[in-house]
Order: structure tokens, then sequence, then C-alpha cells
């Protein structure tokens, strides 16, 4: 396959434009893909300080009630003790008889507002919110950006540098051409060989159709055919099923006109052929329905039958197993068996859909 260097040319211009395309997706791709983890992240911060809230406020309603210090009015120290007696001014006699309860703690009373603010300030956790690890994006941070428009710069004045060496490349062909036209002025034109197609002369055929000499018009069909397949068919006496397809359906559809015109329609390739289709494209019950062999139930035997003489490497028929010359049913001839070696029977008429 040769390309042209206009073709070459669009096709890295194109090359190119792709890689830039593609490289600017993928950066806004990978800035999109971050953005999102970052919210991700963010979001997950603060549902674990509200998780963290609501922790603290449970704490601060399920805790007791813890009483305000009491202040209390400790009875003075004696300073003298003799004989279990203690010398105060307001107390008099031993300290076994003292009443442990005569102490009695003055206790100031408090609001209940001031009761409330004191238990509310009794335990209040300072939380300190964790700062996260990812850092924020820097405005004006236009690496990738700045990256992808050098790109871009650098693949444009690459293919603008790059066209005029393509299109040298694309005149040198051209230039070869000319100087070899130049050079076979003087030389001799050489005529193209033209493919031979088989010329035949159906002359005698239609004599011994016109005769009604349907055993010379069988064999001469057979030679006539065997000429169309080539050297080949006629040096081995009969046609491979691989050359079947290159027989000329002009000449077969000639011969089986002479034949079908000469008979009535009674016999030819055509005839035969919808004797085939009729029989379920059954060889066994078409040779028996055309008098070429006799089917009964399972069992076959050919009427009809030939063999290749190795001294001529010519197909003859079988003692005793000669077609009806004389009285022909319909399909009978001609006897196109043993012409195509690897085919009961050659549909020519199928091939060449007459």
């Amino acid at each position: 396959m040769e390309f042209s260097g206009n073709a070459v040319f669009i096709y890295l211009v194109v090359t190119i434009l792709t890689l830039m395309v593609g490289t600017v997706g993928f950066n806004y791709l990978r800035i999109f893909l971050k953005k999102l983890i970052q919210d991700e992240v963010r979001k997950q911060s603060l549902l674990e300080n509200q998780i963290k809230t609501e922790k603290v406020n449970q704490l601060d309603t399920d805790s007791p009630e813890v009483p305000a210090a009491i202040p209390a009015t400790l009875p003075p120290e004696p300073s003298l003790l003799e004989n279990n007696k203690v010398a105060d001014a307001g107390l008099t006699g031993t300290l076994g008889e003292l009443n442990p309860h005569s102490f009695e703690p003055t206790i100031p009373k408090k609001s209940s507002e001031t009761f409330i603010q004191e238990k509310s300030n009794f335990y209040q956790p300072e939380f300190v919110a964790k700062k996260s690890s990812i850092k924020k994006p820097v405005p004006g941070n236009y690496k990738w950006k700045r990256f992808g428009l050098a790109a871009i710069l650098g693949c444009l004045i690459f293919t603008i540098l790059l066209s005029p060496a393509l299109k040298s490349l694309s005149e040198k062909p051209a230039r070869v051409l000319a100087a070899a036209d130049s050079m076979s002025v003087n030389m001799p034109d050489v005529p193209k060989p033209k493919p031979v197609k088989p010329i035949l002369n159906l002359t005698n055929l239609n004599k011994f159709l016109q005769q009604k000499n349907w055993q010379a018009a069988d064999r001469e069909t057979y030679e006539l055919v065997l000429k169309l397949g080539g050297e080949k068919s006629q040096s081995r006496g009969y046609i491979d099923y691989t050359e079947i397809e290159n027989l000329p359906c002009s000449e077969l559809k000639t011969i089986d006109k002479a034949w079908r015109e000469a008979s009535d329609k009674k016999l030819g390739f055509s005839a035969q052929q919808i004797i085939y289709k009729k029989q379920g494209q059954d060889w066994q019950k078409m040779y028996s329905k055309v008098g070429w062999g006799n089917l009964k139930g399972q069992k076959f035997k050919r009427l009809v039958d030939k063999e290749l003489n190795r001294q001529s490497q010519k197909l003859e028929y079988r003692d005793g197993r000669q077609p009806n010359f004389k009285n022909p049913p319909v399909g009978h001839l001609p006897v196109t068996i043993g012409w195509v070696r690897g085919k009961e029977f050659p549909q020519f008429a199928q091939l060449c859909k007459f």
C-alpha cells in the first residue's frame, strides 16, 4: 500500500492533535478527581466533629450531680487540754462527753441559677479540631496548563517545519516516474497477452442432433466439454471438481440450447437439472428417473456407467451399461457420468443459471 505525501502529512497532523487533546483531557480529569477526593475528606472531617460533639452532650446529660464545695466552719483548735477537758469559751465537759453532732457546719445558701451554672461548668472538655492533611490547591498553579499549551505549540511548530520535507518526499516518486517514462520513449510497445477463450466448433454436434444420431451427439458433447476444461482435462480424460467453476457458461448454454431444440426440450443439461431438483437433489433418485440407474428401497443398481480407457485416456461405456440411444427417455442424454471427478452429477445448468 502506497501513501502520498499529503496523506502522510494529514495522518501526522491528526495524530498530533489526538495526542494534544488526550493530554489536556487527562489533566482536567486528574484535577476533577482530586477535587472529588478533597470534598469527600472534608465531609468525613465534619462528620467526625459532629459525632464528638454529640458524645460530649450525652456525657453532660448522663454525669451524676456533684454538689458544690461546702465551706464549713471548723471548731477552733483547743489550746490546752487538761484532764480530758476542753477549755473553750463556748464548750464545757470532757471530749468523751461531747456530742459529735454538736458541730453543725454552716452551708451557704445558693440560688438555683448559681447551682445550674456551676454544674454546667463542672466538666467542659476542650476539643481542638484536627487540621486536614490535604493541602488546599494554591491558586494560580497552572503547571499542567502551561505544559499542555507548550505541547500544543511545539506540535504546531513541528508540523510546520515538517511539511516541506513531506512535500519533497511526495514529489520524488513523480520525478522518478517521469525519468522512467523519458527513458522508455524509444522502447517498442509490447502487447499484453489477451486471455485465450476456447472457441467451440458446434458444426458436428448440430449435424448429429439434426440426424437424431444421439450416440454420436453424446460423444461429441463429451469431447466439447473436455475442450472447455482445458489442456489438463483433455490429457487426463475428465475435469476435476475444483475446475468446474472455470468453465465458460456461454459455451455450456449453447450446447444445452442445441440439445433442447433437437429433442423438443426433453434432453440437455437444463432438462436434467429440472429432474434433479424434483427428486430433492438426490442423485440416486435422479439416476433412477432418467434411466441411468435403478433404486429399489435402499438398494441402488447402475444401469449406465463409464470407465477410463488408459490407452486413449478417454471415458468409455462399460459393456452392458450403455445408454438407450434408440428411444432415450426425458433427461437421458447427454450422459454426464464421470465427466467431473468428485461429483456424481455435475450441475452445469445450476452453475450457469440456465
